[in-house]
């Protein structure tokens, strides 16, 4: 069997690519939340209403943005191998051990970082999170939670920032330095303060997983899981 260099200069996209890419992305995220934002100051919702809506507009986002980055593709004659959907190998067993390994240093680091600059004094969020959660969403807001969360999300997150993006730092970079660098915008996409530090980590093994094996199925996998386990243990803190 030949043995794959992960470090080697692969075909890439370019930056109008990804470019357009990006900006599609942006201008669909901000019109959809944009018109939810509205009609929820216009028609006064309450608390429930404007989180199915926002379930429903998250939908609405993987749709139209998987579709956006495949039109793109297609427009622009990407070949398959290019953003990373060649066909996989026996390789991408590896990912049942690679995954877990990424998330227990995800979590690692991110407990490392809480533990040694996080002042544990710090009270508690109460009310306000006892009254998001005291409300059980609807059966429709749990399947488009679990659409864009579970798939939709994964699917359009790894198609940009593995494919599009991956193959645009490829031509600048290094395969370490890509590697870092879609840790960074990774956890920038996902600012949550606190939580900074477990999506850089979790960013950057999703793309180590990309030069790995040559594709994106493996960190699709990894990611699909992981907000899979999300989603699974936020419908457990509902039903209580």
């Amino acid at each position: 069997m030949k043995r794959i260099n992960v470090f080697e200069s692969p075909q890439v996209v370019g930056g109008r690519h990804l470019g357009l890419a990006v900006a599609g992305v942006i201008a669909t995220v901000v019109c959809i939340f944009g018109a939810v934002v509205l009609l929820c100051l216009f028609l006064q919702w309450g608390l429930q209403l404007l989180v199915q809506a926002l379930m429903f507009a998250m939908l609405l986002v993987g749709g139209f943005s998987l579709s956006w980055l495949f039109w793109l593709k297609k427009k622009y004659c990407l070949r398959a191998d290019v953003l990373g959907l060649s066909k996989p190998s026996l390789r991408i067993l590896h990912v049942f051990w690679q995954g877990p390994l990424i998330f227990i240093a995800a979590l690692t680091f991110q407990l490392f970082i809480v533990y040694a600059f996080v002042d544990r004094e710090t009270t508690p969020p109460g009310k306000s999170l006892e009254t998001l959660l005291s409300s059980m969403p609807s059966p429709l807001s749990i399947a488009c939670a679990v659409l864009s969360m579970v798939f939709l999300g994964p699917l359009w997150e790894e198609l940009l920032l593995r494919g599009y993006l991956w193959g645009w730092l490829r031509t600048r970079f290094s395969a370490v330095l890509a590697v870092i660098l879609s840790g960074v915008v990774f956890a920038f996409i996902h600012g949550l303060g606190l939580l900074i530090p477990y999506y850089f980590v979790l960013g950057a093994g999703l793309a180590w997983l990309r030069a790995f094996h040559r594709s994106i199925w493996a960190p699709l996998i990894c990611h699909i899981s992981l907000n899979g386990m999300v989603v699974f243990l936020t419908l457990l803190a509902f039903s209580r």
